[in-house]
């Protein structure tokens, strides 16, 4: 991954392992753990003959809250064997055995993205599949959503800051953006009633049972605390006129830090006075939340974002990196992040609760690598994730969604077999449902990431779900034009004998000839191919 802030050169790698295999006789994995969130690159260096991991660090002569020192920086590196005849995908199962507490299936239920409202109004959403919701509108939506079987997510943008500046009638300046925060910190009389009389107010407000502007206040002062600083010493601050916003839609997003250990800090106003009383208001009003959804996860550019304030360094128990651009000591700001998605998920998780993250859209960011222990769904707003082979390798059995709002054609709909992710709200309904069954099907068998199939051509893409008596291979062609493809079964993975062979969705029974089978894929088309021992 590029382009980021910290690290030589803005680049890292996004999965925690890579693998370097000699076909036919040896393979060699080099890995980081997913709990120890690093600035790491694996590479080969072929004209060294070098297969190494270098991570990134930055020291500074200064001590942690708990005493530890930030001039010292521990870290793991993993070297283990894999499957020279499964490469990178022997690689990852091994991982997948090491560390399974990385990877529990928390989520007890599979399904679609579903976003604001009532789920109740919309006819065939359970048949299609639909079964995270997010925001639900009111108390009634929510015991819907219970007494149906839908999880009920609780909303909250827990890393940003969103200041109204609706007043405006222009585009307003950084600097008036910030003396609007300064005053409202400040507790300036003026600058809180115009604040409180905007349609959108500031968000969130921290409910401390006062007055409004006293909640402004509260909120302004626990941002200021929290405030991210770029190279310059200033708070970062994205200005724009934003749909959710009324009047003349002018506002402004700042990244906070969201390391629990600050004090008065946003990573604690999320955890005690947002997220637990919304917990416990919904069920005083007979009702249960059973998650969180946890929006615009590393979005609003804070995936590759560093911090420069100091005063911050002390609070966080990860190590340092350096900046891309001064190789200055920083925080890198979604390791924060981790940390306080750790200590929600360990309060989560002990209520039986889940954990959903809006974490991907023009593209699916590498941090995820280091939060994906702790997330129950992966959510992409976008048609599709922008890298599904990377959300599957992290998230492994876990569920994934997308939210693409519009209806998308039959091809892309039935794509999501190949990964086993689930189309989301704004789908033909229809269309989803035709997916649906053969969805749960697969995801119940439960994906594997050693194929034991080959297929060719190599455009074709295959993906195995189950093994035993009966598994099943999906294949997905990528291509404008049709192609004949041929699928040759490793025995040693899926076992010996014979097979009786199904394209679905078709039924349509194919025969398997020393172990290869031959199935005929129109442009863009999804099959899958049921193996059964007769």
């Amino acid at each position: 991954e590029t382009g980021m802030e910290y690290g030589l050169n803005g680049c890292h790698s996004r999965y925690p392992l890579g693998a370097i295999t000699l076909p036919g006789s040896a393979g060699l994995t080099l890995a980081i753990r997913m709990d120890e969130p690093v600035v790491h690159r694996i590479a080969y260096n072929p004209r060294l003959h070098l297969f190494y991991l270098a991570i990134d660090f930055g020291l500074v002569p200064q001590q942690r809250v708990d005493g530890r020192p930030l001039s010292e920086a521990p870290f793991r590196i993993l070297l283990y064997r894999h499957d020279p005849a499964w490469g990178f995908r022997s690689a990852l199962q091994r991982y997948y055995e090491f560390f399974p507490n990385f990877f529990t299936k928390r989520a007890a239920k599979e399904g679609g993205w579903y976003v604001w409202g009532d789920m109740s109004q919309t006819d065939g959403a359970l048949e299609a599949g639909l079964g995270f919701h997010w925001g639900p509108a009111s108390t009634p939506a929510v015991q819907w959503d219970n007494a149906h079987g839908p999880l009920s997510l609780f909303y909250i943008e827990p890393q940003t800051y969103q200041q109204t500046m609706e007043d405006f009638d222009r585009q307003p300046t950084t600097d008036e953006v910030l003396e609007r925060l300064r005053k409202l910190e400040q507790g300036d009389p003026q600058e809180l009633a115009r604040v409180a009389s905007q349609p959108y107010r500031v968000y969130p407000v921290s409910p401390t049972g006062g007055s409004l502007e006293k909640n402004i206040q509260a909120t302004a002062q626990i941002v200021m605390e929290s405030l991210n600083h770029d190279l310059a010493g200033q708070p970062y601050s994205i200005i724009g006129q934003f749909e959710w916003m009324q009047k003349s839609k002018w506002g402004a997003i700042l990244s906070c830090n969201l390391a629990p250990g600050i004090p008065n800090g946003k990573g604690q106003m999320n955890l005690q006075q947002i997220i637990g009383p919304a917990l416990r208001d919904i069920e005083t009003a007979g009702a249960r939340y059973d998650g969180i959804g946890l929006d615009s996860l590393g979005g609003y550019g804070t995936h590759s974002m560093v911090n420069y304030r100091r005063a911050h360094f002390p609070y966080s128990k990860f190590p340092l990196s350096f900046s891309a651009i001064d190789y200055q000591p920083v925080q890198v700001a979604a390791f924060t992040t981790v940390e306080w998605l750790g200590t929600l998920a360990e309060s989560v998780h002990a209520e039986g609760r889940i954990l959903m993250a809006n974490c991907s859209w023009y593209m699916t960011p590498g941090w995820l690598t280091f939060a994906a222990p702790y997330l129950d769904v992966f959510g992409a707003e976008a048609t599709e994730f922008a890298d599904p082979d990377f959300i599957r390798a992290i998230a492994c059995r876990k569920p994934c969604t997308d939210l693409p709002y519009t209806p998308r054609p039959a091809w892309e709909v039935t794509r999501h077999w190949l990964h086993a992710i689930h189309p989301g709200h704004g789908n033909d309904l229809k269309m989803m449902q035709d997916c649906a069954g053969l969805l749960r099907d697969l995801i119940a068998a439960g994906w594997e990431p050693i194929t034991g199939a080959r297929v060719s051509p190599d455009t074709v893409r295959i993906e195995r779900y189950g093994g035993g008596p009966r598994f099943y291979l999906v294949l997905h062609h990528p291509a404008d034009q049709p192609a004949a493809a041929q699928v040759q079964l490793d025995q040693k993975v899926l076992g010996e004998g014979d097979y009786d062979a199904l394209v679905l969705p078709a039924d349509q029974q194919i025969t398997i000839k020393n172990s290869l089978a031959e199935v005929s894929l129109a442009p863009k088309e999804t099959l899958v191919l049921m193996l059964t021992r007769p």
